[in-house]
């Protein structure tokens, strides 16, 4: 697995996979503000839409057994998919789909049982050679939940990188949240007239800023 701990690291990993001119991209972004016992559905389900339309527009049909799965599994007065169901129709689609590159943003923060079924689904489709020649890119921290070591999960796949949001790649984000979030703070009620004082807040929230 590559390891990423400055922001010239990761552009130098894109520039790759750009060269490598990888035809589809699929990604999904969680909203942390939206987590809840269907999250894992939900990146399931944006995932496997954004597969399907991709192939109609690439004029890719889809094997018609899969077809026919999709229509059950998604019909109007159908029962929900179990999340187990929609990780099967996504493998399908994955290995029905070569040379994808996969970019998982934010998922930090969903139930520690979703992100381990997540891991385990793609250690799944990621092991044993990546016959479908597809890439996977994950944005996260370097540990979830109460002790997910991410690199570790990973560690046994090909063709998988994690971009590790540590806290030196964070420190200006946070910094400049920091300053937006006081100063918004004075104009909505004011905190105080001391400048000096400010400038301590300010500070020791940047300071603090690995508890955000």
């Amino acid at each position: 697995m590559a390891k990423h701990d400055s922001s010239a690291a990761i552009v130098d990993h894109f520039n790759e996979l750009r060269s490598r001119s990888i035809r589809i991209c699929v990604h999904y972004f969680f909203d942390s503000g939206k987590a809840g016992p269907k999250s894992l559905d939900n990146l399931l389900r944006a995932l496997i839409k954004q597969l399907i339309l991709s192939r109609d527009k690439a004029l890719q049909p889809i094997e018609s057994e899969t077809q026919a799965e999709i229509r059950t599994m998604f019909q109007v007065q159908a029962i929900p998919p179990s999340t187990d169901m929609l990780k099967f129709i996504l493998h399908k689609l994955m290995d029905e789909t070569p040379g994808v590159f996969y970019l998982v943003d934010g998922f930090d923060d969903m139930a520690e049982p979703q992100i381990q079924s997540f891991f385990v689904l793609l250690r799944t489709i990621f092991r044993n050679g990546n016959s479908h020649g597809s890439k996977l890119a994950i944005f996260s921290r370097e540990t979830l939940g109460r002790g997910i070591d991410v690199q570790k999960q990973l560690s046994v796949l090909e063709k998988v990188s994690q971009i590790r949001l540590s806290l030196q790649l964070l420190s200006g984000d946070i910094s400049r949240f920091v300053e937006a979030l006081v100063d918004e703070q004075q104009l909505m009620r004011k905190i105080t007239d001391d400048e000096s004082l400010l400038a301590e807040i300010k500070s020791k929230l940047k300071a603090n800023g690995d508890k955000m």
